[in-house]
């Protein structure tokens, strides 16, 4: 619990393996060389008959964009841990420590135009709140 941890799925994950990856609090796929499932295609089409590939199973496009399981995607192995390393950059170097602090020149009392209109009146309505972010974080930089 007081320990982050992050995982990078560079490959087929079945099992224990792929529920703690997924417990983890950043986890990062590889787009086309990653899946990850609970049991395998074999598993499953002896279970229920159905054919599926690794990549339908439980490939990045499942995972990233479909279920949100899984929080980022990577274009390789050496793009994962980059972003591993970006989301560990982000915390502080033990639990009894404040998060990193760095200086970003943006000003510190600016407020951004358009900020009071970006959310509608009309509840109903949407909004892209990435743009609401971007307007509040400094110089619009986030990881996400």
């Amino acid at each position: 619990r007081r320990v982050p941890c992050a995982a990078g799925i560079m490959g087929a994950v079945a099992g224990w393996p792929a529920a703690h990856a997924l417990m983890s609090h950043f986890t990062v796929m590889v787009k086309g060389q990653s899946q990850i499932f609970p049991s395998g295609p074999p598993v499953v089409r002896r279970a229920i008959g159905e054919q599926l590939d690794k990549e339908e199973l439980g490939g990045h496009m499942m995972h990233v964009h479909e279920s949100g399981q899984v929080d980022n995607e990577a274009d390789s192995e050496e793009d994962a841990m980059d972003q591993i390393k970006k989301f560990i950059s982000y915390l502080p170097n033990t639990t009894n420590d404040v998060a990193p602090r760095v200086e970003t020149g943006d000003p510190p009392d600016r407020r951004p135009e358009g900020l009071l209109n970006i959310i509608p009146a009309n509840r109903k309505r949407s909004y892209d709140p990435r743009k609401l972010i971007k307007m509040v974080v400094d110089n619009g930089e986030f990881f996400e």
